[in-house]
């Protein structure tokens, strides 16, 4: 089978699996289906019979039957038991969910929330008159890491699609992930950057999907599309980001563009009177106002402001490098152009791709010295930051001409 050949029958399979996956997620609730009486069909269609199973609402299993293969029947009508059970054992779960399972093979029942497994929520089984596990998972690891997939009822595994710049044949509130003909259909747990607020159309409760290579796009006024993949296709995102801090305090907002500063808890480091602080454990935080303003001055001028480091009490080697800087005399009376804000995003060499954290725009941070190494993700490398007063280093692809 030639390279052709091959890449026909993969878009052929997807496309019939993505159609009965469709079909199974009729208009009708699985509960509805599964309540349905087994129907043979009628009439004379010069077909053989087919073995086929139905749920049986009153013992509570899938069962064979007979189907004329003709006119008539219901959804209530699967072609394997397999499929039967995983569709009716799961119909307390909404589209795209799944029912956790104990270590024996069935249903999780749960009678309080903490039962269920992260990212699962304890739901009401009206058909099985108890309460289920139902959510979203990576399971099989389908999809990039912080990302769930969306499951398909036909398959019990993450839904495939086919990759394209031109549309996203994923269903709403997911996206097509993937490489050439191969993909699979995954979200982000944090639709938008840290801060930013995915767009709801009025009409729907959907995520807006926009696509970066449309000069309109389909974003409304004050959002942006972003794409947490890095591909043609994303969600829309609120422009402004919305700064959180604890206990009063106030994020610091950038000279650039007035946003709040995010940061990387233990690696970035804020201006002097501001610490990285974030919610629910997380990575990803905003620098937020001190109690105390405790740091180190960079430079003494006769600006109307003076310009500050940032707090550098997480990073024994940048204060090492900074305190050599301040002792090295200079003549050059700075102006404000000459003068780095510290606070700036950091950036990758001009001819130079920036690698991002996940789920974020921040640049990944990385470290060379004898005592401690931070890799970065391949292909990418390990260069000095341009432009940056205290000598970090950040990860950086592409071809430099060296």
């Amino acid at each position: 089978m030639n390279t052709l050949q091959s890449s026909t029958t993969i878009s052929v399979n997807v496309l019939a699996l993505v159609l009965l996956t469709k079909s199974l997620e009729s208009n009708l609730s699985r509960a509805s289906v599964c309540s349905l009486p087994p129907s043979p069909g009628y009439g004379d269609c010069n077909t053989d019979d087919e073995e086929r199973f139905y749920f049986d609402v009153y013992e509570l299993r899938c069962k064979k039957f007979l189907y004329m293969n003709c006119l008539g029947g219901n959804e209530n009508r699967f072609v394997t038991e397999e499929q039967c059970n995983r569709f009716c054992q799961s119909s307390a779960c909404a589209a795209g969910e799944a029912v956790a399972v104990a270590s024996s093979g069935v249903p999780l029942i749960c009678d309080k929330p903490s039962i269920c497994p992260q990212g699962y929520k304890c739901v009401y089984d009206k058909l099985f008159n108890r309460h289920h596990c139902c959510g979203f998972s990576n399971n099989g690891g389908y999809c990039p890491v912080y990302s769930v997939s969306y499951i398909s009822l036909a398959t019990g595994a993450a839904l495939p699609c086919i990759p394209s710049a031109r549309s996203d044949s994923c269903p709403e509130g997911f996206l097509c992930v993937g490489k050439g003909q191969s993909g699979y259909c995954c979200r982000p747990k944090d639709i938008c950057p840290l801060g930013q607020i995915a767009e709801n159309r009025l009409s729907s409760a959907n995520l807006v999907k926009c696509n970066l290579q449309e000069v309109n796009g389909d974003c409304s006024v004050q959002y942006e599309c972003i794409s947490p993949y890095y591909a043609p296709w994303g969600f829309c995102c609120s422009s402004n980001a919305t700064g959180w801090c604890p206990n009063n305090s106030r994020p610091f907002l950038s000279p650039d563009n007035g946003q709040p500063q995010k940061c990387t808890v233990g690696v970035t480091v804020c201006r002097v009177g501001y610490s990285c602080q974030s919610q629910n454990n997380s990575i990803i935080g905003f620098c937020c106002s001190d109690p105390t303003d405790i740091g180190y001055k960079l430079l003494e001028t006769e600006l109307e402001e003076p310009y500050w480091l940032q707090n550098l009490s997480i990073a024994d080697e940048i204060s090492s490098a900074v305190e050599s800087s301040a002792n090295q005399p200079t003549n050059v009376i700075p102006t404000r152009s000459a003068v780095f804000d510290l606070m700036t995003v950091l950036s990758c060499p001009d001819t130079l791709s920036p690698s991002y954290l996940t789920d974020s725009q921040l640049i990944i941070e990385c470290t060379g010295t004898e005592q401690s190494t931070t890799t970065c993700p391949a292909p990418a490398r390990c260069v000095r930051a341009p432009r940056d007063v205290l000598h970090r280093s950040v990860c950086c692809s592409g071809y430099d001409g060296s």
